[in-house]
């Protein structure tokens, strides 16, 4: 395999084949920070500088998901962009844009590292993409084990649920927040009408209250 690199866009990233053990380094070398975002899969290593509307894109869907679980008062933990690493078996490593867990909360809070197969998949993952396929991500993703991934991708956003057979199917609404649809949420995520942040999250917010909140407790009531 050979080094590929991909320009396109805003979001420069790299692709070339190497070791498990290149990668693992390559991730303790950037300690704390986010950037690079790295995802190894199968020998082969994409590196992804994210640009500024990117990290902008994914703290907008990120601030989105936690107003929904706070607003409807719905246990999580997030975890940003951990590492997420399969060291077993089919080995696998990247990093989640936002990332999620709604389930075993208790068995993740407070750890300083999570080690995929000792430690229990994150359930919900935000996966950015500009410039580098989407595909290694969410095979690493896949193997991980993480239930679903919200992939925002040509000013759309995809709904994707690790169904039985193992692999991820579109999906028009959320498996594990079935009262919300990808299609409603779409144009909350690219609208840019309202000057602040704190006036987007205000009225994001109200629509939560008003819209998904009598879905949820009809749900929670049946």
């Amino acid at each position: 395999m050979s080094t590929t690199l991909i320009a396109i866009g805003s979001d420069p990233c790299v692709c070339f084949p190497a070791t498990w053990e290149i990668y693992t380094a390559l991730v303790a070398a950037r300690g704390e920070r986010s950037r690079p975002k790295y995802i190894y899969v199968d020998g082969r290593m994409t590196v992804v500088s994210p640009s500024n509307h990117h990290e902008e894109i994914k703290k907008i869907l990120g601030s989105m998901i936690e107003d929904i679980l706070v607003e409807l008062l719905i246990d999580f933990h997030a975890v940003g962009s951990t590492t997420l690493l399969k060291s077993q078996g089919s080995r696998a490593g990247t990093e989640g844009d936002e990332t999620y867990y709604l389930s075993n909360i208790d068995r993740v809070r407070w750890k300083k590292d999570l080690f995929m197969g000792e430690d229990p998949p994150p359930d919900l993952v935000v996966e950015v993409v500009y410039s580098h396929s989407e595909a290694d991500a969410l095979e690493a993703y896949r193997r991980i084990g993480v239930r679903e991934v919200w992939v925002c991708k040509d000013g759309g956003l995809t709904f994707l649920a690790l169904g039985p057979d193992g692999d991820y199917a579109p999906s028009a609404a959320s498996g594990l927040l079935p009262f919300v649809s990808s299609e409603e949420i779409e144009p909350w995520l690219y609208r840019q009408d309202f000057g602040s942040d704190a006036r987007f999250r205000h009225a994001f917010r109200a629509w939560v209250v008003a819209t998904l909140a009598p879905r949820h407790r009809a749900e929670v009531e049946d």
